[in-house]
């Protein structure tokens, strides 16, 4: 059986990868919201779990993941299941289309906003597969986490509800 078919609402989870801010999703209906995430479509047809986290990843345990207009295939790859973030591979997917911001300072922003909204993660009921394709996504913001933090799931919306925040 699949392990996320498994999850509930009200579930206190452990997760990592990437993570918005609800600030992105909120109002918008979970077919909109994989179009923002750049998620394949056929992924969210039998709904997903709306899950935040409960507590913040420390300085070293999150990379940045810019905006998912830009797929963060560019600069994440996974060898035997770890999952790797690559500063210069980040570098080239945004030279020229963000500030020029050391990262150091961009995640010690980051760290400063998560105070201000929930970082969120969408977690599909059909699980990824090698052959998906991810399509290109909005402006919606991302960040890696790269070890699991507790998340709590708050909601399962189906594929046109309108997701109107995690309370």
């Amino acid at each position: 059986m699949n392990q996320m078919k498994e999850n509930k609402t009200g579930d206190i989870i452990y997760a990592n990868g990437c993570f918005t801010e609800e600030y992105f999703i909120r109002g918008l209906t979970l077919r909109q919201i994989g179009e923002e995430l750049g998620l394949p479509q056929h992924r969210l047809k039998e709904g997903a779990w709306i899950c935040f986290a409960l507590e913040l990843p420390v300085y070293q345990n999150f990379r940045l993941g810019g905006w998912a207009e830009f797929s963060t295939d560019n600069f994440v790859t996974y060898d035997e299941g770890k999952m790797k973030w690559s500063e210069a591979d980040y570098e080239e997917t945004y030279a020229g289309k963000r500030l020029p911001v050391k990262i150091n300072n961009a995640k010690r922003s980051w760290l400063s906003n998560m105070r201000k909204e929930k970082l969120v993660k969408i977690l599909p009921a059909i699980p990824h597969s090698k052959t998906d394709a991810y399509p290109k996504g909005g402006k919606a913001s991302q960040v890696i986490i790269m070890k699991k933090i507790r998340c709590y799931i708050t909601k399962f919306p189906d594929y046109d509800d309108i997701f109107r925040g995690v309370w």
